[in-house]
């Protein structure tokens, strides 16, 4: 897998769905932070009808700086708990 912080990440992939009108909704991602804890993780959703300008905005508005610019170790779709899982690895 390419090299990619977070920030580059949510950008990239669109993590929207389509419901059975093919309408487009916003999905919930687990993001797993790079930490001690076994269960250590955020749900997160992000609007992605607007410019990546803005986009980038909101993410920095509302994750700080360290995660954004952690890595992605690993990511997997669990189609039991329709649920997509980012893992992070912090290389500071």
């Amino acid at each position: 897998m390419e090299e990619v912080n977070l920030e580059e990440f949510l950008l990239k992939y669109d993590f929207r769905i389509t419901n059975d009108k093919d309408i487009p909704l916003t999905r919930v991602i687990r993001i797993c932070l790079d930490t001690v804890g076994e269960n250590d993780w955020i749900y997160f959703g992000l609007y992605y009808f607007d410019s990546e300008e803005n986009i980038r905005k909101r993410l920095r508005l509302v994750l700080n700086e360290k995660i954004l610019k952690q890595y992605i170790s690993n990511f997997y779709y669990d189609e039991e708990r329709k649920v997509f899982s980012i893992y992070l690895e912090d290389r500071s």
